[in-house]
């Protein structure tokens, strides 16, 4: 699924980039917008930590791609200023039939449940290196996202119609991203437009967290670099 919605994304930005020589006029003549609000589609995987105090040393971690909303400022033809917030929710059940050992022999149904929800506020700069003939502005970009999270698993046990809880674990926490690459944008329209970011530097700043953490944090995959936005220029 998320192989396909990868493909999907790809191809609209290369549809649109075709567009955009045929539709996009002289941006000699195009308007800078000093405001814009817009949407980013980021295909970074993040992993946010949480602290399980009933456990020595335990962290349980949730994975989050936050889809956003956001306002851009620009300052000149160079600088720019971004602020947005965003939302990922996340429920996986599983269901399985096994036996105790508690010396009972009785089957029971197990159901494990692992929810988590993670709010993010994002603020990102860009500052354009070039403008490739006129249209094509290359820019480099750095953000910095806080995120808190929430996390519950349960697990229950079922045996002749009745039903007892075995685990209960509720969590939260707030992990603070940094990220900076570099990217473009394009226009499409008079008012709309395009950006697609390439964020090679991806770590978790987040104090006193296990070693292996950090490490996890960092993904080696290209395409997992990729983000993408869309804004409208409103004046």
């Amino acid at each position: 699924m998320k192989r396909g919605a990868t493909t999907l994304l790809l191809v609209l930005f290369s549809l649109v980039g075709i567009d955009l020589s045929a539709q996009v006029p002289d941006s000699t003549k195009t308007k800078e917008y000093r405001w814009s609000i817009g949407i980013g589609l980021p295909l970074t995987v993040h992993r946010i930590f949480y602290k399980d105090s009933s456990i020595p040393d335990q962290y349980r971690f949730s994975a989050f791609s936050a889809p956003e909303a956001h306002v851009v400022y620009r300052f000149n033809k160079r600088a720019s200023l971004q602020g947005g917030i965003g939302y990922m929710g996340n429920t996986t059940n599983y269901q399985s039939t096994g036996m105790p050992n508690d010396g009972s022999g009785r089957m029971v149904i197990v159901d494990e449940s692992y929810r988590s929800r993670t709010s993010v506020l994002t603020i990102t700069g860009r500052f354009n290196l070039v403008n490739v003939n006129k249209r094509l502005p290359i820019y480099t970009i750095a953000t910095l996202m806080p995120a808190y999270g929430t996390y519950r698993q349960t697990e229950t046990w079922t045996h002749n119609n009745e039903t007892t809880t075995q685990k209960d674990v509720k969590l939260s926490g707030v992990n603070m991203f940094a990220m900076a690459g570099f990217g473009f944008s394009y226009r499409t329209r008079k008012r709309l437009s395009g950006t697609v970011d390439v964020l090679l530097f991806r770590r978790n700043l987040t104090p006193n967290l296990p070693n292996y953490s950090r490490a996890y944090l960092i993904e080696r995959y290209l395409i997992q670099s990729f983000s993408f936005g869309f804004n409208y220029g409103l004046r």
